[in-house]
């Protein structure tokens, strides 16, 4: 069942404009009508039809805030990796991308670019 489930989310991914990726160092390709809202330490992912499909935390050293304020676009990963099996004080950037592959391979790494709004989309 759990991996049904899987299935039907990246497919839903894929069928919203983002792409099934094969390693880690894929770029993807952008994603239309998708936003990324972000402050320092938060962060909220509109879909194409301003659904929110993430609204939470996050933990990115500044220079990553200035770069994407800068860019207005920021490349999204989408999957399951096995965040959880490491204390966040072991993880590693080899151990990260060591499970992005393996996740990629596993065909469970969708990822997009999604164009970014440090400010905020103002309310309707």
């Amino acid at each position: 069942m759990g991996g049904e489930q899987v299935n039907l989310f990246m497919s839903g991914l894929l069928d919203q404009g983002f792409s099934l990726l094969r390693t880690s160092g894929q770029l993807p390709a952008p994603a239309d009508d998708w936003l990324l809202e972000v402050t320092p330490g938060a962060a909220r992912l509109l879909a194409r039809d301003d659904t929110i499909a993430y609204d939470g935390p996050i933990t990115q050293p500044g220079p990553w805030l200035h770069l994407v304020r800068r860019a207005q676009a920021c490349v999204v990963l989408i999957g399951t990796i096995g965040l959880y099996a490491h204390a966040d004080d072991e993880m590693t950037t080899a151990d990260l991308r060591r499970l992005l592959n393996r996740a990629a391979k596993a065909g469970e790494l969708a990822g997009a670019i999604v164009l970014t709004d440090v400010a905020g989309r103002a309310a309707t």
